[in-house]
């Protein structure tokens, strides 16, 4: 911790000298578009260990990313001729077009077997973890008083009302669910909605809520 601290404080201490004499000059203050910007304003003036914060963020980053490929590799165990098919696909797209970000999202098959990997088996079965501040009353008659523990629930990813077959991994289910206009957005990987909660662990997202992926 000492060593973290000793990297980042002069960092933090010089973006704020920075800020400061750029305020004091009336100009705009420099923009960083990384995790110790997104604390300082979070904070709002109040003291908070920047340090800390930040290696929350990478064991964070790290753990989410290591149990997915973890997982995924598993799920590939076995299945020879989808590995053959997602390695044509990784291979025909790099032929036409390179090693690419927009490249990425053309793996279309790849992408709906890392999406099927996470549903059957997500980060924590509960997401969105937060506390409520005040007293709540939601429109179905449901109460929470202050500091009530609230999560948002995985299970709507093993219903087979949701999902045929929900007990079983198909590496297509997702591309499948591309050909359908009303339903292509919440196909993606990165796309959570109420049916798939595996890509909302805690809070992690896009934007200021990145984590390093």
């Amino acid at each position: 911790m000492d060593e973290a601290r000793r990297i980042i404080t002069p960092v933090l201490e010089a973006r704020r000298a920075e800020n400061l004499q750029a305020l004091r000059n009336s100009q705009t203050a420099k923009k960083y578009n990384d995790a110790m910007e997104w604390m300082e304003e979070s904070a709002k003036g109040r003291k908070y260990d920047a340090a800390v914060g930040q290696l929350a963020f990478s064991v964070a980053a790290i753990r989410t990313t290591r149990d997915m490929m973890t997982q995924l590799i598993y799920d590939l165990c076995g299945k020879d001729d989808l590995v053959k098919a997602l390695r044509d696909e990784v291979i025909t797209v790099l032929s036409e077009d390179g090693l690419r970000r927009t490249s990425l999202y053309k793996l279309k098959l790849m992408d709906s077997t890392m999406k099927e990997s996470q549903r059957l088996k997500p980060m924590s079965i509960v997401s969105m973890r937060r506390v409520a501040t005040s007293h709540i009353s939601l429109s179905d008659g449901t109460e929470m008083s202050k500091d009530t523990s609230i999560m948002i629930s995985a299970h709507n990813m093993w219903v087979e009302s949701v999902y045929p077959n929900a007990k079983e991994f198909d590496p297509y289910r997702f591309l499948c669910m591309r050909e359908n206009p009303e339903r292509e957005k919440f196909a993606h990987f990165v796309s959570p909605s109420v049916e798939h909660m595996g890509w909302v662990w805690q809070a992690f997202l896009s934007g200021p809520f990145l984590c390093g992926k």
